[in-house]
């Protein structure tokens, strides 16, 4: 398969076709239209505008102060820096060239460069990196009397973080008088830092148990790369793909650690927690005819493969797809899709732990065959505008799953949707939009807890201009799912699962005057479920907890301010806050005492910031930038059992800008 699509690949790019005997220059093309091209008047012929060079540069100071936990901003490297960056622009037909950097400290820096001559070749590279700092987690023995289960904290003093760096290049070819294109799409991502890492020791999972947290270095590389060509043969497109990706892992990719002696295995030091290496590829061919007309027809074929190389399991997937459109009048369109999708995986029958500081203790285990699938969808649908300003939109789909070695996962063997969509869009007035979606998906021998049996979805989408000085925006959706069948492998006896989803969202512009405009933004979003949950015991009887309720709630709340009192001077605020607060409730009384299970997720969290800046033009080219954020992380509950932990940071930045044309 692979040799097939490459050799298809260099065939439409170096072999010559028979339609390209019909291209025309442009001197032949104006001959055959009638016309004298000595007689043309040049002057006609579009000049590309000269635009002089230019160049940016700025350089700033960034100060950071931090007091508690670095969660206040996540996403944020919170140390001091010296930001700097620039950005060149240059303009020289067929040359094209940006170029912009900016570096805000040693984790967080974003760099672009993009060239392109004439119409035949543009490529792009965009490099993006960012820091996460990870919340703590702590563990809190609850009885220190006790040493079972006991607790083992190894840290360290700093806390975890993550830098990624990821890098994307991208480059289209397209060959001149003829329409064909070749292109090329490479994307690393890579990623370096500490994580927290949770573990479970003791006597293997039997007794003496130590539920353990320690720092882990995190160090791996993801690497996608696409190939591609399409070219427009007659009344058809002909598109290739060839993808290739992998995940490399560039430390230890496993932790071990000492557990002691049980029936199963004597005590030793033991793998565990393996960080597995990844790698895939496929190839996909995708015709289409011409989207104009009332018939237009589309299909693909594609096959890739994915390996795990710690564990050696495979998964060879078989795409194929096609579609039919037909717009038998202008105002109506009619389509129909099918789809089928075929997963042959695959693992060996047998794995092996090995004790690292006694080779000899070597066990080998059975492992299950993993789950095979096939699958089909069927889709039709229609589109019709009632009138100027109002459409509908229908659409059922029809999908089968039939899977191999579904019992031995204790899943279902065949799963059947069906899903249901209306929509409508109109206009009211020229000044009122309106958005309107329902689903409703039903679903025949779900495939795991989690999925519905029934499911019900709306969503309304308003926008206004009532007035040239307001614009409003109002989103509601809400979804129900229902499911009256869990399947528990322990026992029958928990059936129920009910999940409702409640979420709007406001947002007002204000024009207050010429030079000053507002913004406020509200939103509240609801999550509750409620469902049966089967827990086992030490005397291998399982328990079961009938309608155990679970319930998420935040609310949003923002507001913006943009002043520009002189057009060398502007401004800009912005306050937002967020209060969110989650429960989970068991019954059982066995999670009630000598503690409460349900202490441990129960938050009440604020999450404050402002952020203000302004500008200053001294001269055409020269500009003054301040930039101010305080953040404010509040757990209000003071849980003891949680790893929430208060923090505020103030960052302060002020950059001086210089423009050269």
């Amino acid at each position: 398969m692979k040799r097939f699509f490459l050799f298809a690949m260099v065939f439409l790019v170096l072999t010559p076709l028979s339609v390209r005997a019909t291209e025309l220059d442009d001197a032949q093309l104006l001959r055959e239209l009638g016309i004298d091209a000595s007689e043309t008047d040049a002057g006609q012929i579009y000049q590309f505008p000269e635009i002089d060079p230019e160049i940016t540069l700025y350089l700033g100071s960034r100060q950071a102060e931090v007091q508690g936990s670095r969660r206040v901003y996540e996403y944020d490297y919170l140390e001091d820096s010296i930001p700097f960056g620039g950005a060149f622009r240059v303009f020289a037909y067929p040359h094209r060239m940006y170029l912009v950097l900016d570096a805000l400290n040693s984790k967080e820096h974003f760099g672009e460069l993009r060239y392109a001559y004439g119409d035949r070749l543009l490529s792009q590279w965009i490099h993006h990196s960012f820091f996460h700092n990870f919340p703590a987690i702590d563990l809190i023995d609850l009885d220190p009397l006790t040493t079972n289960p006991g607790v083992d904290d190894s840290r360290g003093e700093d806390g975890p973080g993550v830098q990624t760096d990821s890098d994307r290049f991208l480059l289209r070819w397209t060959k001149q008088n003829f329409p064909l294109h070749v292109s090329l799409d490479a994307l690393t991502v890579y990623q370096e830092g500490t994580r927290t890492q949770r573990s479970l020791l003791g006597s293997g999972y039997f007794n003496n148990m130590i539920r353990a947290v320690r720092g882990r270095d995190v160090t791996g590389r993801t690497t996608t790369i696409v190939t591609g060509a399409d070219a427009h043969l007659g009344p058809i497109e002909v598109a290739l793909e060839h993808r290739e990706k992998r995940f490399d892992v560039h430390n230890d990719s496993v932790l071990f650690d000492a557990y002691g002696g049980s029936p199963f295995r004597p005590a030793g030091v033991y793998p565990h927690n393996l960080i597995p290496e990844l790698k895939g590829s496929s190839n996909r061919l995708k015709v289409h005819t011409s989207y104009t007309g009332k018939w237009v027809a589309a299909a693909s074929i594609g096959a890739g493969e994915r390996k795990n190389e710690s564990s050696r399991s495979t998964a060879d997937q078989l795409l194929g797809a096609g579609s039919l459109r037909w717009a038998p009048f202008t105002d109506l369109s009619l389509y129909v899709r099918y789809a089928h999708k075929d997963i042959d995986a695959d693992n060996p029958g047998r794995a092996s732990i090995t004790d690292r500081s006694d080779p000899a203790n070597t066990f080998t285990y059975s492992v299950k065959p993993p789950v095979s699938s096939t699958s089909g969808t069927v889709t039709v649908g229609a589109k019709y505008r009632v009138r100027a300003g109002t459409v509908l939109r229908a659409k059922y789909s029809y999908k089968e799953i039939e899977r191999d070695n579904a019992s031995l996962w204790n899943l279902e063997k065949n799963t059947i949707r069906n899903t249901a969509t209306l929509s409508a869009d109109t206009h009211i007035g020229g000044t009122v939009s309106i958005q309107t979606r329902y689903t409703y998906r039903d679903v025949d021998h779900p495939s795991y807890n989690t999925e519905p049996r029934w499911s019900h979805a709306g969503e309304v989408l308003v926008s206004a201009l009532p007035h040239p000085k307001l614009n409003a925006l109002l989103s509601y959706h809400v979804s129900r799912q229902e499911r009256d069948k869990l399947v528990f492998e322990e026992t029958a006896e928990a059936r129920n699962r009910d999940v409702k989803l409640n979420n709007i969202v406001g947002t007002g512009i204000f024009q207050l005057r010429k030079d000053l405009s507002l913004t406020a933004t509200l939103g509240y979003f609801r999550h509750t479920l409620e469902q049966d949950i089967v827990y086992d015991s030490l005397a291998g009887v399982p328990l079961s907890d009938a309608e155990v309720p679970l319930e998420d709630r935040a609310w949003v709340f923002s507001t913006g301010l943009q002043y520009c009192p002189r057009e060398n001077l502007r401004f800009q605020g912005e306050l937002s806050q967020t209060r969110s607060k989650s429960k989970w409730s068991p019954h059982s009384s066995d999670l009630l005492s000598p503690i409460s299970i349900a202490s441990f997720s129960q938050q009440k969290l604020k999450e404050t910031d402002l952020h203000f800046s302004g500008e200053y033009r001294w001269t055409k080219n020269l500009f003054f930038r301040l930039d101010y954020r305080y953040g404010d992380f509040e757990d209000v509950l003071r849980n003891i059992h949680d790893s929430d932990k208060d923090g505020d940071a103030h960052l302060v930045q002020v950059t001086l800008s210089r423009r050269w044309r």
